[in-house]
């Protein structure tokens, strides 16, 4: 937990490396702490998986993207505000909302170059926002640069791409099999010894049209697959997990 820690704190303000918290505060007080994946709605609003919004206001951050898109949001809300019949709540944002949309899942085969440390961490796991849409906290190792734009630099080498096989999809399969693979892009080999959390959501409706197609259903299960490493982040010596999201009729 330590190695997280150690450059969330600096990455938190530059590129979105980040931990939801729910923190209350003192006695009296109703203001909450939190930070939720939400999806832009229209401007200035955001939605959740459920269809409850999330309206920001008077707040010094910007939000730009485009309606759609994925986003990780940290914010405070007054719960006394909010109600059994509440649709939405007003939000304060404590930083500027940070886009996680990945590629669309692609239908061939990716390589990948380096091992992840993992693809699920106590409570953060792979999770479908919608039907077509994946949300998947990704644990992978870093060098330990000593400064902001070194580390910054840093995780902009890491790409992680999500794909699936269409051709080993069988008429009468009910799991609908993903792979997310990740690449560094460098010329340099780096000695990564920590490793960190970071959020991708991904389009997955080709995946799931394709499933349809082929078997004249919606998958029963999803299981995602990734090759982990928990000493390091070599490719060679890692191990196959998965992780298995149930879907509901």
């Amino acid at each position: 937990m330590k190695s997280i820690k150690s450059l969330m704190v600096v990455l938190t303000l530059t590129m979105g490396v980040f931990f939801s918290s729910c923190l209350s505060g003192s006695d009296g007080d109703n203001t909450v702490t939190t930070g939720s994946i939400l999806r832009y709605y229209n401007t200035g609003t955001f939605i959740d998986s459920s269809g409850y919004f999330y309206y920001p206001t008077g707040s010094s951050y910007s939000i730009s993207g485009t309606i759609g898109d994925m986003y990780y949001v940290y914010y405070q809300y007054d719960s006394s505000t909010v109600t059994s019949t509440s649709t939405g709540v007003n939000i304060t944002l404590l930083s500027t909302p940070t886009c996680i949309d990945g590629l669309m899942v692609s239908e061939t085969e990716v390589t990948s170059t380096a091992a992840l440390y993992g693809i699920q961490y106590s409570s953060y796991v792979p999770a479908l926002f919608d039907k077509n849409t994946l949300v998947m906290p990704i644990l992978y190792w870093y060098y330990p640069a000593e400064t902001t734009a070194e580390l910054t630099a840093e995780v902009r080498k890491h790409t992680f791409k999500l794909y699936y096989v269409a051709d080993n999809i069988g008429s009468n399969d009910t799991t609908l099999n993903l792979y997310i693979t990740h690449q560094i892009n460098e010329t340099t080999t780096l000695d990564r010894t920590k490793y960190t959390l970071t959020y991708q959501s991904y389009d997955i409706s080709n995946a799931m049209e394709d499933f349809d197609n082929i078997t004249g259903s919606t998958p029963t299960k999803i299981i995602i697959h990734g090759k982990v490493n928990t000493t390091s982040d070599v490719l060679s010596s890692a191990l196959d997990d998965t992780y298995t999201i149930t879907l509901s009729d």
